[in-house]
């Protein structure tokens, strides 16, 4: 993070989501704490997790949730001055209102404060969209087509890194 703190968010070993903060000190860590789904009484639950630093100090959460359905945590977002979390929002799926659902989740936080996320979708297929720097909209989920450009690359993990320059770099585990 900007102030020097790091910020882990797991999957634990019931299912749910947890996070905790490392100070910017390096001396010492909050615990973890679990991420609160639906109306704040239920811990959130499901089976992947990825986080990223945002340049304004802020931490944006994408999750698989339990029920296969991808969930930004501005989704969850932890504002900047560390006081609170967004609710919980699906993500709609590519060309569609419905929610995206998937098997895994990746995002990563850009300079100019936007942040990207690919996931697996349900097909195996890898898709990418952007959420602008404003924080006020998505560009919708996009195929990310592979080999020949003529059909949707497929596989099981993704990854993507926000480089200094404002490129992204993805990586997948294809069939």
């Amino acid at each position: 993070m900007p102030d020097g703190s790091a910020h882990v968010v797991i999957v634990g070993a019931d299912g749910g989501f947890y996070h905790q903060i490392r100070n910017a000190q390096g001396t010492g860590w909050s615990g973890f704490l679990p991420l609160m789904g639906g109306d704040g009484s239920q811990i959130a639950r499901g089976s992947r997790v990825s986080a990223a630093g945002m340049p304004d100090g802020s931490l944006q959460v994408v999750v698989v949730g339990a029920d296969g359905v991808i969930y930004v945590i501005y989704h969850r977002i932890r504002n900047a001055q560390g006081t609170g979390w967004s609710d919980f929002l699906p993500l709609a799926g590519a060309g569609t209102t419905q929610p995206a659902k998937g098997s895994d989740v990746a995002i990563a936080g850009m300079p100019d404060g936007s942040a990207h996320v690919v996931i697996v979708g349900a097909d195996g297929g890898f898709y990418h969209q952007i959420r602008n720097a404003q924080g006020t909209g998505w560009s919708g989920f996009s195929p990310l087509m592979g080999g020949d450009g003529t059909q949707i690359a497929k596989g099981s993990r993704a990854g993507i890194a926000g480089m200094p320059d404002g490129s992204a770099h993805v990586l997948i585990v294809g069939q």
